[in-house]
């Protein structure tokens, strides 16, 4: 019997939700490394190509305030 064990990955998958003032839904999960921040994990979602308004706006973890700078925990949506 073979058994394949899985490296373990040091991404963290991070969901970016985003509703604009027309109500379009921007709904993204990307991979961000370990340690990255709210600000990272906007870019590397393109949020803010397509919204750039978004960068005058305040964020949230699960409805909890977070900064750019929050560093993000696996599993965590930013709002």
């Amino acid at each position: 019997m073979h058994f394949v064990t899985k490296q373990k990955s040091n991404m963290l998958e991070i969901r970016i939700v985003y509703i604009d003032a027309s109500q379009a839904i921007f709904d993204k999960i990307c991979l961000v490394s370990e340690n990255a921040t709210v600000n990272h994990a906007l870019i590397a979602s393109g949020v803010l190509e397509e919204h750039p308004e978004v960068a005058t706006l305040s964020f949230a973890i699960f409805s909890k305030p977070a900064t750019p700078d929050t560093i993000l925990k696996n599993g965590d949506r930013i709002e």
